[in-house]
């Protein structure tokens, strides 16, 4: 075995660790698949050595930024984290903040995502950030008290780059960005532990949050039928249970496609 194979099975292992806490980034995840990921389910669909080593580099830019903060002057904290337990939840909520910084006396969190630089130009054209992020920063800034923050994107590929200032407004359960305030709130971003736990105990299977394209018993990225196109959501695309949750849909459409599924 070479020493690069090493490095990747290396990474798979810590890919694998038991649940034991809520995270921030499961505030948008699909409900069935978290399940499947408290329960133990087997993983039809692993993660590959080469999806880990894009994400290592994603972890590369967090260290980038940092050191050209600290570059600035900036007095930077790398990495805060903690446990947030909440009356009504069995299990806490865990965190890990990329990094804190201090100016005139403000302290703020920073964010940062890294991705294809033709994701980033989309999130620059449209002017928003992706939800799923903004959801995760509401839940860092409610448990770790800090109401200011960056949510930076960075392209891996191509150094596109944007940046969105966010403030959560604990007392008032409001979140603004770039100034505007927009709807997400705390307590609807808990309501997935609350609904998550409730299968947990009853150790019912939830159904999917998200949907499969499936033509002649495979799923496929997509199909067209009658001119319209069915695709496949890219939360089923990433996910490491694909396979094995819609195990049984793909039986019942051997020879024919689940279009009517999307009506």
């Amino acid at each position: 075995m070479n020493l690069l194979d090493q490095i990747d099975e290396y990474f798979i292992r810590q890919e694998i660790k038991p649940r034991e806490s809520h995270y921030p980034s499961d505030a948008s995840a699909c409900i069935r698949q978290l399940y499947y990921k408290w329960t133990g389910q087997a993983i039809s669909d692993p993660i590959t050595a080469g999806a880990i080593w894009k994400m290592k580099f994603g972890d590369a830019t967090e260290y980038i930024i940092i050191e050209a903060l600290k570059g600035l002057g900036k007095d930077v904290v790398n990495q805060l984290g903690g446990k947030l337990r909440l009356v009504g939840l069995q299990y806490p909520i865990g965190y890990r903040v990329d990094a804190l910084f201090q100016e005139n006396n403000v302290l703020n969190g920073i964010e940062i995502k890294s991705s294809y630089g033709l994701g980033i130009k989309e999130i620059q054209q449209k002017g928003e950030p992706k939800p799923e992020h903004v959801k995760q920063i509401i839940c860092y800034a409610y448990a770790a008290d800090i109401p200011s923050w960056y949510l930076i994107y960075v392209g891996r590929d191509n150094g596109y780059r944007c940046m969105f200032h966010i403030e959560y407004n604990k007392e008032e359960d409001q979140t603004f960005i770039n100034s505007h305030p927009v709807s997400y709130t705390f307590k609807s971003i808990l309501n997935i532990f609350f609904i998550l736990e409730t299968y947990l105990k009853a150790q019912q299977l939830p159904g999917a949050d998200y949907l499969v394209a499936i033509k002649n018993g495979q799923i496929v990225d997509k199909f067209q039928k009658a001119n319209k196109i069915y695709k496949t959501d890219w939360q089923c695309s990433y996910c490491s249970f694909k396979t094995s949750c819609w195990a049984d849909t793909v039986l019942a459409y051997q020879r024919s496609d689940n279009s009517l599924m999307f009506q």
